[in-house]
């Protein structure tokens, strides 16, 4: 897209503003739009974001996964709207909604038409506040893997990642680092599942680590916090150490623990999910830095 340069009296400039563009941010005549300008890029940023809210319709069955996916996805997507024809379980649908649309609520029932809305969302710049409290509290999971806290931490992390997700979805990310953070959030959800789907695994045979699985555990918390420290300085040094301590548990490691516990490969896995978190996270601070 292109426009002319129109010489103003006094030595002035005005081009014209996209007509779509001014109408997707509602914007009128007199609004202030703040203007940055860096090299030779200029960016033009309405003072007030006012944005219209989204709706979608959707039909759900019975199937509780089915219903949280349909769900979850409308809310990532970033609709504040979403109605619902759900023949099943209230009940069921209420408790998805709690846990895992951050600041939805079922506000309208009609026969089996349901209203969910946004009512009491965080505010989207608090996005970084809740990055930074993603990476604590998988960090305390971690170190405390064998604990009885690890499921509720576990759901809150999924229910920050939809949030999270929404926040990209709704622009507040420029164009070349939103996918590197979808990624990045999606790696550190499946951390924190895989830990769950150990910890269970340790309540229900109440089992207790030997002291080489409590070696291999204590270095995957290493990777971990190097990851976190990465992302805290937005620093890429860090993540070369991750690199050799991940090859160290893999191919070193890892091999021989399996051969006395099958039950190892959980703990195997896991280190191979912080190894992935780093490709996205390295594209990100590949950004930032540019």
């Amino acid at each position: 897209m292109k426009r002319k340069l129109i010489k103003q009296g006094k030595g002035g400039y005005t081009i014209t503003l996209p007509i779509d563009w001014v109408r997707d941010q509602n914007l009128e005549g007199g609004d202030d739009l703040t203007i940055n300008t860096k090299d030779s890029t200029v960016t033009i940023t309405p003072d007030k974001i006012s944005i219209p809210k989204r709706e979608i319709f959707i039909r759900a069955d019975k199937i509780e996964t089915s219903v949280r996916t349909l769900l979850a996805n409308a809310y990532r997507a970033g609709f504040d709207r979403i109605h619902v024809t759900y023949t099943g379980d209230k009940d069921m649908l209420a408790e998805i909604i709690q846990e895992h649309l951050l600041g939805f609520e079922m506000l309208t029932q009609k026969e089996k038409n349901y209203l969910i809305e946004s009512v009491a969302e965080p505010s989207y710049d608090d996005f970084e506040t809740i990055m930074q409290r993603q990476f604590h509290i998988i960090l305390d999971i971690i170190r405390n893997i064998e604990g009885s806290d690890v499921q509720r931490h576990a759901v809150m992390i999924q229910k920050y990642d939809n949030f999270l997700k929404r926040c990209i979805s709704k622009r507040f990310f420029s164009p070349e680092s939103g996918p590197f953070f979808w990624q990045l959030i999606s790696n550190l959800t499946q951390i924190s599942r895989q830990c769950y789907r150990l910890n269970k695994i340790l309540l229900k045979k109440k089992k207790i680590f030997s002291t080489k699985e409590k070696e291999y555990l204590a270095e995957i918390e290493k990777m971990f916090a190097l990851l976190q420290k990465s992302y805290f300085s937005k620093d890429l040094s860090h993540l070369m150490e991750l690199h050799i301590i991940q090859h160290k548990l893999f191919y070193e490691i890892g091999p021989k623990l399996l051969q006395k516990n099958q039950e190892a490969h959980y703990l195997m896995y896991l280190a191979r999910l912080i190894y992935l978190a780093n490709s996205p996270l390295t594209g990100y601070l590949q950004i930032i830095s540019s």
